[in-house]
Protein backbone atom coordinates (compact mmCIF):
# COMPACT_ATOMS: atom_id res chain seq x y z
CA UNK A 1 0.00 0.00 0.00
CA UNK A 2 2.76 2.32 0.79
CA UNK A 3 4.41 1.54 -2.29
CA UNK A 4 1.54 2.55 -3.94
CA UNK A 5 1.17 6.06 -2.63
CA UNK A 6 4.43 6.33 -3.24
CA UNK A 7 4.27 5.82 -6.69
CA UNK A 8 0.92 7.97 -7.24
CA UNK A 9 3.01 10.98 -5.43
CA UNK A 10 5.40 10.60 -7.56
CA UNK A 11 3.10 10.46 -10.32
CA UNK A 12 1.32 13.22 -9.21
CA UNK A 13 4.06 15.56 -8.53
CA UNK A 14 5.64 14.91 -12.08
CA UNK A 15 2.36 15.75 -13.67
CA UNK A 16 2.11 19.16 -12.00
CA UNK A 17 4.87 20.29 -13.55
CA UNK A 18 7.37 19.26 -10.87
CA UNK A 19 9.96 17.39 -12.18
CA UNK A 20 12.43 15.33 -10.47
CA UNK A 21 15.45 15.53 -12.13
CA UNK A 22 17.33 12.16 -12.24
CA UNK A 23 21.05 13.27 -13.03
CA UNK A 24 22.91 16.02 -10.90
CA UNK A 25 24.57 19.24 -13.54
CA UNK A 26 28.05 18.98 -13.83
CA UNK A 27 29.50 22.26 -11.75
CA UNK A 28 32.92 23.76 -11.75
CA UNK A 29 35.59 22.31 -9.74
CA UNK A 30 39.20 22.84 -8.76
CA UNK A 31 41.49 20.60 -10.06
CA UNK A 32 44.99 20.78 -8.05
CA UNK A 33 48.39 18.78 -8.19
CA UNK A 34 51.79 18.27 -9.71
CA UNK A 35 51.85 18.40 -13.24
CA UNK A 36 53.70 14.99 -14.62
CA UNK A 37 53.32 15.39 -18.66
CA UNK A 38 50.99 16.30 -20.99
CA UNK A 39 49.43 14.34 -24.79
CA UNK A 40 48.14 16.59 -27.17
CA UNK A 41 45.11 15.49 -29.42
CA UNK A 42 43.83 17.19 -32.37
CA UNK A 43 41.80 19.82 -30.41
CA UNK A 44 42.69 19.30 -26.49
CA UNK A 45 46.35 19.68 -24.88
CA UNK A 46 45.75 17.13 -21.53
CA UNK A 47 47.71 17.55 -18.77
CA UNK A 48 48.24 15.09 -16.28
CA UNK A 49 48.04 16.22 -13.16
CA UNK A 50 48.30 14.28 -9.73
CA UNK A 51 46.21 15.04 -7.02
CA UNK A 52 48.34 16.11 -3.94
CA UNK A 53 46.35 14.48 -1.09
CA UNK A 54 45.17 11.16 -2.65
CA UNK A 55 47.70 10.74 -5.25
CA UNK A 56 45.78 10.26 -8.45
CA UNK A 57 45.91 11.55 -11.38
CA UNK A 58 43.44 13.75 -13.48
CA UNK A 59 43.61 15.69 -16.48
CA UNK A 60 43.37 19.06 -17.15
CA UNK A 61 41.95 19.09 -20.94
CA UNK A 62 43.15 22.83 -22.63
CA UNK A 63 40.84 23.53 -25.74
CA UNK A 64 43.13 24.62 -28.19
CA UNK A 65 40.02 27.00 -29.63
CA UNK A 66 40.68 28.90 -26.15
CA UNK A 67 44.11 28.57 -25.37
CA UNK A 68 47.29 28.79 -26.51
CA UNK A 69 48.32 25.54 -26.22
CA UNK A 70 51.70 24.88 -27.77
CA UNK A 71 52.81 27.87 -25.25
CA UNK A 72 51.50 25.85 -22.32
CA UNK A 73 53.23 22.59 -23.42
CA UNK A 74 56.58 24.37 -24.42
CA UNK A 75 55.91 25.71 -20.77
CA UNK A 76 55.78 22.15 -19.53
CA UNK A 77 59.08 21.06 -21.21
CA UNK A 78 60.93 23.68 -19.93
CA UNK A 79 60.05 23.27 -16.21
CA UNK A 80 57.70 26.35 -15.69
CA UNK A 81 55.03 24.60 -14.68
CA UNK A 82 55.42 21.88 -12.00
CA UNK A 83 51.92 22.94 -10.26
CA UNK A 84 48.74 23.58 -11.95
CA UNK A 85 45.50 25.04 -9.87
CA UNK A 86 42.60 25.28 -12.15
CA UNK A 87 38.78 26.08 -12.09
CA UNK A 88 37.73 23.22 -14.46
CA UNK A 89 34.21 21.43 -15.85
CA UNK A 90 34.27 17.80 -15.70
CA UNK A 91 34.17 15.95 -19.47
CA UNK A 92 32.02 12.73 -20.19
CA UNK A 93 35.29 10.48 -19.65
CA UNK A 94 35.67 10.03 -15.89
CA UNK A 95 39.04 11.83 -14.81
CA UNK A 96 38.56 14.34 -17.43
CA UNK A 97 38.35 18.12 -16.69
CA UNK A 98 37.96 20.63 -19.54
CA UNK A 99 39.64 23.82 -17.74
CA UNK A 100 37.97 27.49 -17.51
CA UNK A 101 40.62 29.50 -15.68
CA UNK A 102 43.91 28.59 -14.37
CA UNK A 103 44.73 29.99 -10.54
CA UNK A 104 48.17 28.70 -10.63
CA UNK A 105 50.63 29.17 -12.07
CA UNK A 106 48.82 33.29 -12.91
CA UNK A 107 50.76 33.13 -15.96
CA UNK A 108 49.00 30.73 -17.70
CA UNK A 109 45.57 32.71 -17.24
CA UNK A 110 47.02 34.87 -19.68
CA UNK A 111 47.40 32.36 -22.43
CA UNK A 112 43.52 32.20 -22.98
CA UNK A 113 42.84 33.68 -25.97
CA UNK A 114 40.18 35.62 -24.90
CA UNK A 115 42.77 37.76 -22.56
CA UNK A 116 44.96 38.41 -25.47
CA UNK A 117 45.01 40.97 -27.92
CA UNK A 118 46.52 38.59 -31.00
CA UNK A 119 44.83 39.43 -34.75
CA UNK A 120 43.69 36.33 -36.93
CA UNK A 121 46.83 35.90 -38.31
CA UNK A 122 48.67 35.74 -34.83
CA UNK A 123 46.18 33.55 -34.14
CA UNK A 124 46.79 31.59 -36.93
CA UNK A 125 50.63 31.43 -36.10
CA UNK A 126 49.84 29.68 -32.46
CA UNK A 127 47.64 27.46 -34.41
CA UNK A 128 50.67 26.58 -36.19
CA UNK A 129 52.48 26.09 -33.56
CA UNK A 130 50.68 23.49 -32.08
CA UNK A 131 50.88 21.66 -35.34
CA UNK A 132 53.89 21.47 -34.99
CA UNK A 133 53.52 20.13 -31.79
CA UNK A 134 51.76 17.62 -33.26
CA UNK A 135 53.61 16.80 -36.08
CA UNK A 136 56.96 16.51 -34.13
CA UNK A 137 55.60 14.19 -31.43
CA UNK A 138 53.92 11.88 -34.18
CA UNK A 139 50.64 13.17 -34.39
CA UNK A 140 47.98 13.31 -32.09
CA UNK A 141 48.97 11.39 -29.27
CA UNK A 142 45.30 11.28 -27.94
CA UNK A 143 42.01 11.67 -29.06
CA UNK A 144 40.09 14.34 -28.05
CA UNK A 145 37.31 11.77 -27.21
CA UNK A 146 38.97 8.88 -25.84
CA UNK A 147 40.66 9.00 -22.44
CA UNK A 148 44.66 9.62 -22.35
CA UNK A 149 46.98 7.33 -21.22
CA UNK A 150 47.85 8.21 -17.06
CA UNK A 151 51.41 8.12 -17.28
CA UNK A 152 53.62 4.98 -15.60
CA UNK A 153 53.55 5.75 -11.60
CA UNK A 154 56.64 3.47 -11.33
CA UNK A 155 58.37 5.89 -14.23
CA UNK A 156 57.77 8.90 -11.30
Amino acid sequence: MRALLLVAVALGASMAGCAIPLFKEPTEQVVEGRTDGYAPGSSLLKVFVRDNASGEFRVAAFDRRDWYAARIADDIDHGLVRFLRVEAMPRATLGEYLVLDVESPDALAAYRYDRMDASAARRQEMDDEYGALLARLGGAVAGDDEPAGLPDLAAS
